[in-house]
C-alpha cells in the first residue's frame, strides 16, 4: 500500500480520529464544489479537514468547531477557530448568521453514543429525517453530525464526511441511507482501507453528497487499491444503494459472489424450546463458552432425546449460531459430536459436504463477523432473522 494511507491517527477518550493530511486531500479532491465562499468543518480535531478544505478553496472563509481547541498552529486570516460543542440545536450568533448558507462541508465525527439530550431530537427532525428513523436515546453520534452538516449547508452544497462502515452496510441503518438518497444527492462513495486509524480495525468510508434531488442519478463507489490509488468506480442505482452502499459488497456482487441462502442442500432451523425450558440437553446461548468454537453433546444417539417430530435436534457437523444478543455473531460452534436439542435464541445450520466447513470458517472470520454484525437489527439488543442469514454475502468461500 501507498505511504500516503497507512494508518495514520489514534482515537481519543471522545471517541475522535483525528484525519492524517493525506486522506483529508483526496475527500476535497473528490467533492464536486468550484465556487466556494465559506466552509464549515463541525468536528475539526487538529484541523486537518479544515486546512486541506482552505487549500483547495482558497478564497472561501472557513469556520472550524471542536469542544476542545486542538487545532494546529498554523494560522490563516480567513479561518474562524469556534470551541464550542457542536450537537446543540441554537448556535452562537456568530455562527446562527450563517446557517443554512455554507457551501462546502467537512467533517470527520467521533464514532460514539453520545448522552441523550432534547436538542438532538430537534436537530434530526429540523430537517425533516424523522420521518425515516426512529429517533431515540441510542442515536449515534455519527447520525446527528450529519444532520447538523445538512442544517448549516444552503440548498446545493456539499458536503464530504467521514464516517464508519455501519452507516453505509448495516440493516439497522437503511431508513438514513434511504433519507439521504430521497432528500439529498449521493454522488461517491469512497471506502477506506481497513487499518486507516492506528490500534482499530474498524472499517470507514468517505461520504460525498449534495443538498439537492438530482433524480436518477447513478453513484460512484470507490475504494483504495493496495497500491494506494483510488479504483475505477462501480455505478449503482439509487435503489440498490438503499440495501447497501459499500464498494466491496456491489463489486463482488457483480462478480456473482453468491449467499447463503444460495449453497445446494443447506437448511436453517431455529430452536423451539423458550429460556424458561433450558434444561440440560438443550444448548442455549449461555451455553458458548469463550473461544471454542467445537462443542461435543453428552447425548449419543437421537433417540437419548426422545424427541418429536417439532423438535430441532443439532447433530454432528452443524453449525449453530447464536440469533440474539450483544454481539450475537461470535457466538458460532461446530458440533463436533453428540445431539442436543437447541434453545429459540439459536440458529441450526445444516450444510452438505466441503459447504459445513468452508461456511463455517466464513462466519467465524472478519469478513463473517462483520457480514453479520450488517444484517442485524436493534441497537441495545442485536439480533438477527433468518430471512438475513440467508442473505449473508459469502466473501472468497
Amino acid at each position: 500500500m501507498n505511504s500516503n494511507y497507512m494508518p495514520f491517527t489514534q482515537r481519543d477518550s471522545l471517541g475522535r480520529y483525528y484525519t492524517k493530511e493525506s486522506i483529508s486531500a483526496l475527500l476535497v479532491s473528490q467533492m464536486k464544489a468550484e465556487k466556494v465562499n465559506n466552509i464549515i468543518d463541525l468536528a475539526s480535531g487538529e484541523g486537518s479537514l479544515t486546512y486541506a478544505a482552505l487549500d483547495r478553496w482558497k478564497n472561501a472563509e472557513a469556520y472550524s468547531l471542536d469542544i476542545e481547541s486542538r487545532m494546529s498552529k498554523k494560522v490563516c486570516d480567513n479561518l474562524t477557530h469556534i470551541v464550542t460543542d457542536a450537537l446543540v440545536h441554537s448556535f452562537p450568533e456568530m455562527l446562527a448568521r450563517h446557517q443554512g448558507n455554507f457551501d462546502v462541508a467537512v467533517c470527520n465525527p467521533p464514532f460514539t453514543l453520545p448522552e441523550w439530550r432534547d436538542d438532538y431530537s430537534k436537530i434530526i427532525s429540523e430537517i425533516g429525517a424523522d420521518k425515516y428513523i426512529s429517533i431515540s436515546k441510542y442515536v449515534p453520534a455519527e447520525i446527528i453530525f450529519i444532520s447538523q452538516v445538512i442544517r448549516f449547508l444552503k440548498k446545493g452544497g456539499e458536503a464530504g464526511i467521514i464516517l464508519p462502515d455501519g452507516i453505509f452496510t448495516a440493516r439497522k441503518f437503511i431508513g438514513l441511507r434511504r433519507y439521504l438518497l430521497n432528500e439529498h444527492s449521493i454522488t461517491k462513495v469512497i471506502e477506506l482501507p481497513r487499518n486507516i486509524f492506528k490500534r482499530t480495525e474498524a472499517k470507514t468510508h468517505i461520504l460525498i453528497f449534495n443538498k439537492k434531488i438530482v433524480p436518477h442519478q447513478k453513484i460512484q463507489l470507490h475504494c483504495i487499491t493496495k497500491d494506494g490509488e483510488l479504483s475505477p468506480p462501480v455505478l449503482i442505482r439509487k435503489e440498490d444503494a438503499i440495501e447497501r452502499m459499500d464498494y466491496s459488497y456491489h463489486y463482488n456482487k457483480n462478480e456473482e459472489f453468491s449467499t447463503i441462502g444460495m449453497l445446494k442442500n443447506i437448511s436453517i432451523f431455529r430452536g423451539r424450546f423458550n429460556s424458561k425450558e433450558i434444561t440440560e440437553h438443550v444448548f442455549h446461548t449461555t451455553k458458548f463458552s469463550g473461544d471454542e468454537k467445537c462443542i461435543k453433546f453428552h447425548c449419543k444417539s437421537v433417540e437419548e432425546l426422545k424427541p418429536s417430530k417439532l423438535d430441532v435436534i443439532a447433530k454432528p457437523g452443524d453449525i449453530l449460531i447464536a440469533r440474539v444478543g450483544r454481539k450475537f455473531y461470535e457466538k458460532i460452534v461446530f458440533v463436533e459430536s453428540g445431539y442436543s436439542y437447541i434453545s429459540d435464541c439459536i440458529f441450526l445450520i445444516r450444510a452438505s459436504g466441503e459447504d459445513k466447513k468452508k461456511l463455517f470458517d466464513f462466519l467465524c472470520s472478519q469478513d463473517g463477523q462483520e457480514e453479520l454484525s450488517r444484517a442485524s437489527s436493534g441497537v441495545a439488543a442485536q439480533h438477527i432473522t433468518m430471512d438475513a442469514l440467508k442473505k449473508i454475502h459469502l466473501v472468497r468461500i
